[in-house]
């Protein structure tokens, strides 16, 4: 259903799938024929086929048939029946491909070569399509590991087997059971009932509401495909033919045959018996067993024939039977053949087939609730409706889709049915004065536009409730109600008289009415009239038109008003109090506006997060991708293991077309590292050279670097070590007497006393039976000449920049005093890529053109901070070509058994992301540098926001005007009520001044655009320049009167010098000029310490963000960024500091120092409070390393004596200093330091008192 009457179907058809007869094309036929000739049942199912592609143009076709499709046959007039398939579906306008695949390479328990061909409108890539399904193909399945072994015939063509005996009890259909018969002939006979009898009972309690003749059908099958498959062998199960004839053609009541038993036998052979109890195999054999099998009837009578397909759906799917208003589609074409209603039904419950048979819930004979249902359905559902059941019975049976019997057997539902227990009031909603209405008939008659309305509010509801329920069974518990139904159907019926009045006098009524029959939101608009049934109807009454009759009204009040002279002061007092109640409301819109950008900003920068992040995982996904192809790091756990990790790199450099025998290896391994700090470790790295460079003799070499400060303590040092090395690699049978020597440059004057040496040496290694032959030995720059030729300058890296262990770890590495120094290996190893770069330009460049064709694999043994791999990855993204060697073929493999530090990895995937940021690598997918905007709809969204779009003109102003970028007082209201006298005229100065304060207080809106500050809701506030109110002494003299000095030390302010008294009070003194110290100004520092557990010590500065994201800190913005000036210092709340990381550095994911960081929910926005969440991991102190007298005082450590004094002080405060570490993308927490709270006045010689004592 619906019945095909040989017209376009009103669905629209995506995708249509059809396999066709092959018994005239098959190789093994006796009757071959011609794919044209509709006489023969391949070119019957060929041309109903195509004619059912030309009338629905489907969007793809996906046919399917034997090999021999493609072959050129006498029948088909030496063309290949393919090639007139082609040219037909090539004239609709599709693009056609084939192909022919195994279907045993896909999975299924067959072997069998067939025929796939792909149609789709040129819009779909057809060839893509074909290469795309050969990727799906697996290698091998699990069949032999699920077909039961004592089941399956050791030798069955030579082994006689005895003829199975069928049960005489089951009720066998007579074709299968003939057929299963003759199946039996070549790959042995089924044996004793007993296995069939064996399956029946496994199946029995899986398959549920399965007759027992079915599932005798169901363990024939499953016995049968375990019976004849053999391994190498075909399977087939060939049915008998079906042929419809003109009946059943002229009626579109086509049956499938026996064939659905066979797919179903293949599913079960695939799954083994404990699968069959998911749901989604139950759901598969239940489908399979609703199909019903062809049951010929020797009858021409269009009625009969049809009622007996009904009979037969029904017994076959007592689940599913015919329902009412399948009955009345059938019943209205059966009406074109003389038939009527009554003879159909009468024919139908008569038959004895359908008596005798039993459902779960009893006979399926037409009762009188379903003779009504189909009464309704037959004479009183308009088109409309019923174009909308047939929409809905696309996706799903018409007993579990959006209607169902029970809403069929409401009869309010259908053409001219009334509504019950409405009644007009006089004394309910009326219209206002004056205003056009219509009478409303509360009896509520149903049209056919309102019936049709009806059913697609119905149908929209079922399908927003069910939009994730997956099994169709269960959407029929989400229909609706019978008393939502009916008041549904009350508005539909509502709408249907009111809706031409409405049209002429809704504003926007194709919208509204548009909402309306969606479903959006527009039922409410008319819940207050169903309710109390108005006897007349207008506009005013619908809430969506209240405010225009309410200005309307207001309108008319003051006409009144002006008229009546005698009541001129109410009249006035009234106008005063709108004017008061206006003018709140301008400024309430007028604040919304002034914070707009504000807000704004913050759903800008939130969506910009949220961009990012889905970069960062887009990001994260090809660095990933891009290191396991081209920059690979693997640890292992011995050196033994090395050949294997070797092997399976090269392996894989082959699959991505890269011949193992054009592979070249260069082996680096830099001896200053930790990870050769002994004999012992440079014996196993020599060890592992000599293992590469014996895999391709003459195509590999190593490069040795050599120490620079000894290993142990020696009469000779270095060149004892240097012949423990080559005594190593001779052996090995190792070649090492070519050297080579790089030297480097100091970049500032502050590195030129470094201890780090100037210069880099090292030996080139090969396999001395290849030492003539070698490509690089014998061709390369570095071994002809010692040295790289280029003429660039290699610089050591600055020792700020060394990257270390910690570096990874925020709560690691904070620069105290007691950091641990790193080691001299750890200082040696880093001296940055340019040596890197260097050395492979220079191994790179031969005088030979052997190696231009070749592919170079860089193996590092000693990859401690992975110089050599971000030096082989900027040479791929440079695409360098030396000497005729394209850089874009290097491989690198860093292998690692002598230590697990991790933080040279996480560098080298560092590096590869920016250069994908940086849009240097393009892998995939592109970085997008474009930042998303806020729409007009996300802007609208925030309350003022339409404002920065079209400036404030836009808005609704009552008493109030523009006048430059401020709002203020209308020129009218200003001149009449400036004139008042009296307590009104008062009232007026009183409100005009407030106006004007209020208007200085914001900032000027644009009538554009206007951009956000940077400073957001939580930057900090500005500084005050008023004085404080902090205790001032008279002179310096005179408080040494009554306090004794301890200390007197210069701050980091010039010319302003602190003073900490015997009693703790601390206070500053201006000795040259008054001054006025701006808010968060620096004065100085706690000194030295460490940050420890607040538990493990007692004093100390406690470590806290009292006022969480909100706090003031600092920061070193030469971590951030490198343009900053050397100890450059800002002060900014933590907030802005985290959006800073946000947008200078990509950051996704905040690191704080103890302390964990994350972004609140995005709710927060519409209230103007973008913030973070900052919770502490630990309760730290930085605890104070130096004692009271042991040295010096100065600025910097002067705050150690008064901690108590400072965390109390109203004036001063302290601030934690942060920075940014480029690896780990981490803030990490310094010393911590003292700043002013607000501005501070200073008189020239008059001591402040910042801070109480004891």
């Amino acid at each position: 259903m619906p019945v095909f009457t040989g017209t376009v179907s009103t669905c629209k058809v995506d995708v249509l799938i059809a396999g066709f007869p092959c018994v005239s094309l098959s190789p093994l036929t006796t009757t071959p024929g011609s794919i044209e000739d509709s006489d023969c049942s391949s070119g019957l199912g060929w041309t109903s086929t195509f004619q059912y592609i030309e009338r629905h143009r489907p969007r793809m076709v996906l046919l399917e048939n034997v090999q021999t499709l493609f072959a050129s046959r006498k029948a088909d007039g030496g063309q290949s029946p393919y090639e007139i398939m082609r040219k037909k579906l090539v004239s609709l306008g599709y693009s056609v491909n084939a192909a022919l695949f195994n279907t045993a390479d896909f999975g299924p328990p067959q072997s069998r070569n067939r025929a796939w061909v792909i149609a789709g409108l040129k819009s779909y890539d057809t060839e893509m399509a074909i290469l795309d399904a050969a990727r799906f193909r697996c290698s091998s399945f699990p069949l032999m590991e699920i077909i039961n072994q004592d089941l399956v015939s050791k030798n069955p063509k030579k082994q006689a087997v005895k003829k199975h005996k069928f049960n005489k009890d089951a009720k066998w259909h007579s074709g299968y059971k003939e057929r299963c018969k003759e199946l039996g002939g070549k790959a042995g006979r089924l044996r004793k009932s007993a296995h069939v009898d064996k399956i029946i009972a496994e199946l029995r309690p899986v398959v549920c509401d399965v007759s027992e003749r079915e599932l005798a059908i169901l363990a024939t099958a499953v016995c049968e495909m375990k019976m004849k498959f053999v391994h190498g062998e075909f399977l087939a199960l060939r049915l008998p033919d079906m042929k419809v004839d003109e009946v059943s053609s002229e009626f579109g009541l086509y049956m499938y045959d026996d064939g659905g038993m066979k797919g179903l036998a293949a599913a079960l052979v695939w799954e083994s018996h404990e699968n069959l109890r998911h749901s989604r195999m139950v759901s598969l054999v239940q489908n399979l067993l609703s199909i019903p099998t062809l049951h010929k009837v020797q009858s021409s009578d269009p009625l009969a024939f049809t009622i007996d397909r009904i009979i037969k759906q029904n017994v076959d799917a007592k689940k599913l039977p015919v329902s009412s208003f399948e009955w009345s589609e059938i019943l209205l074409r059966l009406g074109d053949h003389g038939s009527s209603y009554s003879e159909a039904i009468k024919l139908y419950n008569n038959n004895p087939q359908e008596n005798g048979d039993k459902s779960a819930s009893g006979t399926l004979m037409i009762d009188s609730k379903k003779t009504h249902s189909i009464k309704h359905w037959m004479t009183k559902c308009g088109s409309l409706a019923r174009e909308v059941v047939l929409e809905s019975m696309q996706d799903s049976p018409f007993q579990m889709g959006p209607f169902g019997e029970s809403l069929a057997g409401m009869g309010q539902l259908f053409l001219q049915s009334s509504a019950d227990g409405l009644q007009g009031s006089a004394d309910a909603l009326a219209p206002l004065a004056h205003e056009d209405c219509i009478a409303i008939q509360w009896d509520l008659q149903l049209t056919e536009a309102s019936q049709g309305m009806l059913f697609r509010r119905i149908k929209i509801a079922f399908d927003r409730a069910t939009a994730i329920v997956d099994d169709v069974r269960d959407r029929k518990r989400y229909r609706m109600k019978p008393d939502e139904v009916v008041a549904l159907r009350n508005l539909c019926a509502l709408w249907g008289q009111i809706r031409a009045f409405c049209k002429t006098r809704l504003p926007d009524f194709d919208s509204f009415e548009q909402k309306l029959h969606s479903g959006n939101s527009m039922d409410d608009q008319f819940a207050e009239i169903l309710q109390t049934c108005p006897s007349k109807f207008a506009i005013s009454m619908l809430p969506v038109s209240q405010h225009e009759a309410a200005c309307q009204l207001k309108r008319q009040e003051e006409t009144v008003c002006l008229e009546a002279e005698q009541q001129q002061s109410e009249l006035r007092a009234a106008k005063w109090r709108y004017f008061v109640a206006a003018l709140e409301r301008d400024q309430r819109q007028l604040s919304l506006v002034a914070s707009a950008p504000e807000k704004l900003d913050m759903l800008r920068h939130r969506k910009t997060m949220g961009w990012r992040l889905e970069q960062a995982k887009v990001g994260e996904k090809i660095m990933m991708a891009y290191s396991e192809k081209f920059i690979r790091c693997r640890h292992i756990q011995q050196m033994e293991h090395m050949h294997e990790i070797l092997h399976e790199y090269r392996a894989f450099a082959e699959t991505a077309g890269v011949k193992t025998t054009d592979i070249c290896t260069i082996t680096f391994v830099d001896l200053n590292t930790p990870l050769a700090n002994s004999k012992e470790k440079m014996n196993e790295l020599m060890k592992a050279v000599a293992a590469v460079n014996d895999v391709a003799p003459t195509k590999s070499i190593g490069c040795i670097e050599l120490a620079d400060i000894p290993k142990k303590s020696s009469k000779r040092g270095l060149a004892d070590e240097e012949r423990d090395l080559q005594e190593s690699l001779w052996s090995l049978k190792q070649q090492c007497d070519a050297r080579w020597i790089l030297p480097f440059e100091v970049p500032q004057a502050a590195e030129a006393h470094s201890s780090r040496r100037r210069f880099s040496s090292g030996r080139l290694v090969v396999n001395k039976d290849a030492e003539e032959t070698n490509v690089f030995l014998t061709s390369a720059e570095l071994a002809l000449c010692g040295r790289p030729l280029a003429d660039q300058k290699i610089f050591i890296p600055l020792s700020k920049d060394l990257l270390l262990p910690e570096s990874l770890q925020p709560n690691e590495d904070l620069r105290t005093a007691e950091r641990q120094r790193p080691s001299q290996e750890a200082v040696t190893a880093q001296k940055g890529t340019d040596r890197y770069l260097a050395l492979l330009r220079s191994l790179l460049t031969t005088s030979s053109d052997s190696l231009q064709q070749q592919a170079v694999l860089v193996v590092n043994l000693t990859g401690y901070v992975e110089e050599l791999g971000s030096a082989v990855l900027q040479h791929k993204l440079d695409k360098n070509n030396f000497g005729g060697f394209n850089c874009e073929k290097l491989y690198y493999l860093s292998v690692s058994w002598l230590g697990r530090e991790t933080f040279g990895h996480c560098r080298l995937q560092r590096d590869i992301l920016q250069s994908w940021m940086a849009n240097k690598l393009d892998y995939g997918t592109s970085f997008s540098e474009e930042a998303p905007t806020l729409t007009t709809a996300e802007i609208k969204s925030i309350p003022g926001g339409e404002a920065t779009i079209s400036g404030l003109d836009s808005l609704k102003w009552e008493v109030c005007e523009r006048n430059g970028n401020r709002m203020v007082i209308k020129q009218d209201e200003h001149r009449y009520w400036s004139s008042q006298t009296g307590e009104i005229g008062e009232s007026y100065a009183m409100l005009k001044q407030k106006h004007d304060k209020l208007l200085e207080s914001m900032p000027e809106v644009g009538s554009a655009t206007t951009e956000a500050s940077e400073n957001t809701a939580n930057s900090e506030a500005q500084d005050d320049p008023n004085v404080s109110n902090a205790t001032t002494m008279e002179s310096l003299d005179a408080l040494k009167a009554v306090e004794e000095i301890a200390y007197q030390v210069q701050s980091e302010v010039s010319g302003v010098q602190l003073l900490l008294t015997k009693s703790k009070q601390v206070w500053l003194v201006s000795l040259d000029k008054d001054k006025v110290l701006a808010k968060h100004c620096q004065l100085g520092g706690f000194g030295s310490g460490q940050y420890a557990k607040a538990a493990e010590c007692g004093d100390g500065v406690p470590y806290k963000l009292e006022d969480k994201d909100k706090t003031p800190v600092q920061v070193d913005e030469t971590s951030l960024r490198e343009s900053a000036a050397t100890g450059s210092v800002a002060t900014m709340t933590l907030y802005k500091l985290l959006v800073l990381t946000e947008r200078e550095k990509s950051v996704t994911a905040h690191k704080v120092s103890y302390f964990n960081v994350s972004r609140k929910d995005d709710s927060s926005v519409e209230a103007g409070c973008d913030a973070f969440n900052v919770e502490p991991t630990h309760e730290m102190k930085f605890k104070i390393l130096q004692q009271e007298g042991s040295e010096k005082v100065n600025c910097k450590s002067f705050f150690a004596r008064c901690v108590p004094a400072v965390s109390t002080s109203a004036h001063i405060r302290t601030v934690f200093r942060f920075r940014f570490e480029r690896v780990g993308l981490s803030l990490k927490v310094q010393k911590p330091y003292v700043i002013t709270r607000s501005s501070l006045s200073l008189q020239k010689g008059k001591p402040l008192k910042i801070a109480e004592g004891n």
